[in-house]
């Protein structure tokens, strides 16, 4: 049996297949890719005579090195093709059918989209079962791989050639994965699922199919383990494809994986072959192979990123939050929001919409609860500073979480429900109080690191923190000790704040050999103390220089000593 689609061909989609997203970015390009690709032709999971998905998976995971055997995802193991009732392999759901479509019926269309089924060793697809995709270290259980199209084989070290999971199975109805359930994919094949899992996200919106009329569950990525959640067939209807009939969602991860792997893993031969042979079934395609940089455009995380937190004790007016695009392209911000989450809550309080707004390449954007009290306090130079009022996210007495976050998918913008957004960046630990821990800035200031110029998605890693309070100073999420807590009684500059510059851009360099050395920094003025700091955290301490203003310094081999600001426009010298 052969599909319309000849082994051979030329993979590329037909001519005028994506013209109509042509030039679309972002949510306009996720709606256009959609009305492309939905509406597919169904084929049923298991049935003889009739085109089934092993008969469409036989040809699409054919072997290119035996048109004989099939190639599995997981093992890279060789096997001759058998269709259904074998004992090497099966089909593996890449987005686990527990997940929102488990239901076994007639025209329930994301459970035999071999779009994202694979033909998988069954020992291993056992194991994966509905692990979320997420990445995994050295104490992980490895799963090797075969040597086969020239790629696999070798075990015993991390990550090498081998699948890597730990954790169980999530079952029982409600019940979601913790994070120690995880499968990670051989690196051969990482881009494979995740693209497949791109394809779902976008496929499936939670419309009626255009043609039987039979509901589709709304598929979304996501990075909160919260939101997977296992449906077991006690929770569907008697006739619905979809576990939730009220708003059809369900979630799969984590997202910021899954980007990464297909950024680590390109596209190659076999898996567009795979893409051309389903196509040829079910008559739609993977856009996501065919055009890999829509990835990037539809999912990405954004580059807008918060860069200053202040909780200044000298004057609570002056309290502000900085967001910044440290991007390459301005940024229009429709659908964006900061939350705060107020000490340990873990549904958010408050939030500012940012969808009046539009962001540069490298500018700043602050809110200040009180901008005239702002303003003759701080100069932050050529930046926007927004009066955002008290009580909301500027509004932060320094144990509170923030976020930007965008609107989601077919969801209406709201706070108090984390269903409703997604996060882009984020500070703190949603749930957790920062008195005391690594993200605490109380009546002093948080500051984002100077290499951290991605946002964080979901998670937030103290490493990318700098933040100074009244109790204790940590430094990239080390503690310096309380003896090393802001004092709330200097002037701000001295405390470093510096809204609308970003110092969390400076780099201290200490260079030299021979009895001289030279420390530096590229911000010009009162950063003394910010040097300091800086030296501390390799391994110098306040003896080694004793006050001054200076941002360079030279060391004779005994002593350091301050010399005027070199850089004029604080553009500086390393």
């Amino acid at each position: 049996m052969l599909s319309c689609v000849l082994y051979g061909q030329d993979y590329d989609p037909p001519d005028g297949y994506y013209d109509n997203a042509s030039g679309l970015t972002g949510t306009a390009l996720r709606n256009a890719a959609y009305e492309i690709i939905n509406d597919h032709t169904w084929h049923p999971y298991t049935e003889d005579p009739e085109t089934d998905t092993w008969d469409i998976l036989d040809e699409a995971d054919q072997d290119p090195d035996n048109s004989s055997n099939i190639l599995d995802v997981y093992l890279n193991a060789s096997y001759t093709k058998a269709g259904g009732g074998n004992s090497n392999y099966n089909r593996e759901h890449t987005w686990p059918k527990s997940y929102g479509f488990e239901k076994l019926e007639n025209y329930n269309y994301p459970y035999t989209d071999c779009h994202a089924l694979f033909l998988a060793f069954d020992n291993y697809n056992s194991s994966r079962t509905n692990k979320p995709y997420d990445d995994c270290d050295e104490n992980c259980t490895e799963k090797i791989t075969e040597v086969n199209n020239n790629w696999g084989g070798g075990s015993g070290s991390y990550p090498g050639n081998s699948n890597w999971t730990d954790g169980g199975s999530t079952t029982g109805d409600g019940s979601s994965p913790s994070s120690g359930d995880k499968w990670e994919t051989w690196k051969e094949r990482q881009g494979d699922v995740a693209r497949a899992l791109f394809y779902l996200d976008v496929r499936y919106a939670g419309d009626d199919h255009g043609s039987t009329g039979e509901p589709e569950p709304d598929l979304i990525l996501t990075d909160n383990l919260g939101q997977i959640v296992c449906r077991t067939e006690t929770h569907y209807g008697s006739s619905a494809n979809v576990a939730n009939t009220n708003d059809r969602r369900a979630y799969m991860g984590l997202l910021s994986t899954l980007i990464q792997w297909h950024e680590d893993d390109p596209v190659d031969a076999v898996e567009q072959r795979r893409n051309h042979i389903v196509y040829g079934y079910q008559g739609n395609r993977n856009p996501f192979i065919d055009n890999p940089t829509w990835v990037n455009s539809i999912f990405g995380l954004a580059d807008i990123i918060i860069t200053e937190i202040a909780d200044p004790n000298d004057d609570t007016g002056a309290r502000y939050i900085e967001i910044h695009n440290s991007g390459g392209s301005s940024v229009t911000l429709t659908d964006y929001y900061i939350i705060r989450f107020t000490n340990g809550n873990s549904a958010a309080t408050s939030n500012i919409d940012l969808s009046s707004y539009t962001l540069a390449a490298g500018d700043f954007l602050i809110f200040a609860v009180n901008s005239t009290t702002f303003s003759s306090t701080f100069s932050a130079g050529s930046a926007t500073v927004v009066d955002a009022a008290s009580g909301g996210p500027a509004d932060s007495n320094g144990d509170d979480n923030l976020a930007i976050v965008t609107e989601a998918s077919e969801q209406t913008f709201d706070h108090t429900d984390s269903d409703t957004y997604d996060i882009v960046d984020m500070f703190g630990v949603v749930g957790e109080d920062g008195s005391g821990i690594w993200h605490e800035f109380e009546d002093g200031r948080a500051e984002r690191v100077s290499t951290a110029t991605s946002a964080s998605g979901a998670t937030a890693s103290s490493s990318d923190w700098n933040c100074w309070s009244d109790s204790d100073v940590y430094l990239a999420g080390t503690s310096q000790g309380s003896t090393n807590a802001i004092s709330t009684t200097t002037a701000y500059t001295s405390n470093g704040f510096d809204p609308g510059a970003w110092d969390g851009y400076r780099s201290v360099s200490i260079s030299g050999d021979g009895g001289f050395r030279m420390m530096s920094s590229p911000v010009a003025g009162q950063i003394y103390s910010d040097l300091l700091s800086e030296l501390w955290t390799q391994g110098m301490t306040s003896a080694d220089v004793t006050s001054g203003d200076a941002n360079v310094w030279t060391y004779d081999g005994s002593s350091w000593s301050a010399l005027d600001d070199i850089t004029g426009s604080g553009s500086g010298a390393s």
